[in-house]
């Protein structure tokens, strides 16, 4: 479904005054609508970025445990004891 687009000009300086009042009127609500578009899209920027460090803290952390958990070869000591009656 295409829809269809028409666009009309006007002389601002042949408007009348209440014309000029409604036109003034409906770019402020526009421009009120694309502050507020603009304030929830920055807090969705905020909030993809606040996961991205979580995640890369917790990609972090896994790096640093596993490397704490990981076993080099020749590091396993055994040892045994005896009890003496």
């Amino acid at each position: 479904m295409t829809q269809q687009t028409t666009t009309v000009s006007y002389k601002l300086s042949e408007m009348t005054v209440d014309q000029l009042v409604q036109v003034s009127q409906g770019l402020g609500h526009q421009i009120d609508k694309l502050r507020a578009d603009r304030v929830h899209l920055g807090k969705l920027i905020a909030q993809k970025l606040r996961d991205q460090r979580v995640a890369d803290l917790k990609a972090q952390i896994a790096d640093l445990e596993a490397q704490v958990n990981a076993e080099a070869p020749g590091a396993v000591i055994e040892a045994t004891a005896a009890t003496v009656s």
